[in-house]
């Protein structure tokens, strides 16, 4: 039921942003990425993901604000997180094709874990630093530092999932 509520609020405020931005210049992007993640209580973790940014472009000049979902894989030596994402963005283009930006969200991350350990799916949130380059018109590479803060309940204890994460990847934007 949890994931039904995150999926219908994803699908809400993304049609929102589309539909309150048709009077602006709207840019769109699909990116694909490696992935890592740091964290307080487990190994390194490692995966990849997928992700989809709307922006309204020119809300200052070359100011543009957005959203993106995300979703993706990280394997840690014995469990498996699935996160489900929804990032607010600010970029701003310095200068033609490099395109800093800034943002913060909230997922929701499903466990799958093997051995002794139980972990429930649970909330977390997160900031994000990035740089998005264009290499063409169409394809540019991304490359991003997050923090995540999540503790989700175990049958062990309270784990910590926090840590530094990386992503980096390639886009293909419209």
């Amino acid at each position: 039921m949890k994931m039904m509520k995150s999926v219908a609020l994803t699908v809400a405020v993304v049609a929102a942003m589309a539909t309150g931005a048709m009077a602006q210049s709207l840019s769109q992007q699909v990116g694909v990425s490696a992935l890592y993640q740091n964290s307080s209580d487990f190994d390194d973790g490692w995966g990849a993901g997928l992700k989809y940014t709307l922006l309204v472009n020119d809300v200052a000049p070359k100011l543009a604000l957005g959203a993106d979902v995300r979703c993706g894989w990280l394997t840690y030596s014995d469990t498996d997180v699935y996160p489900l994402e929804l990032t607010v963005l600010a970029r701003y283009e310095v200068v033609s094709g490099a395109r800093p930006y800034v943002g913060g969200g909230v997922g929701y991350y499903f466990f799958d874990e093997s051995g002794s350990i139980s972990i429930d799916d649970d909330f977390g949130y997160y900031t994000v630093v990035g740089w998005d380059q264009s290499l063409t018109k169409n394809v540019s590479v991304f490359a991003e530092a997050k923090y995540l803060w999540l503790t989700p309940d175990t049958n062990m204890k309270d784990d910590d999932f926090s840590g530094v994460g990386a992503n980096i990847g390639v886009a293909y934007n419209w």
